[in-house]
């Protein structure tokens, strides 16, 4: 929600990240967002890292952001 249509959110996460994106799904689809690449990076032989590009394409809904009580009992 903190991010403009038009605009991309750049996420750091771990070298195998599918896993986590498929459970995100739902979730980038009800914010607004889509997955517009993934770049993995084998920095050396025990630092691997992914990025993932999130291009915000809608608006995200007005009851977004919750807060975090509504958060831990329905997570997206």
């Amino acid at each position: 929600p903190f991010v403009k249509v038009g605009g991309y959110f750049v996420a750091l996460k771990g070298f195998e990240v599918e896993e986590e994106i498929k459970g995100a799904k739902n979730a980038l689809n009800l914010l607004g967002g889509e997955i517009e690449n993934v770049f993995k990076y084998d920095l050396d032989e025990e630092n691997k890292r992914s990025v993932v590009l999130i291009k915000k394409v809608r608006p995200t809904p007005p009851k977004y952001p919750r807060n975090s009580a509504k958060m831990s009992k329905s997570p997206l």
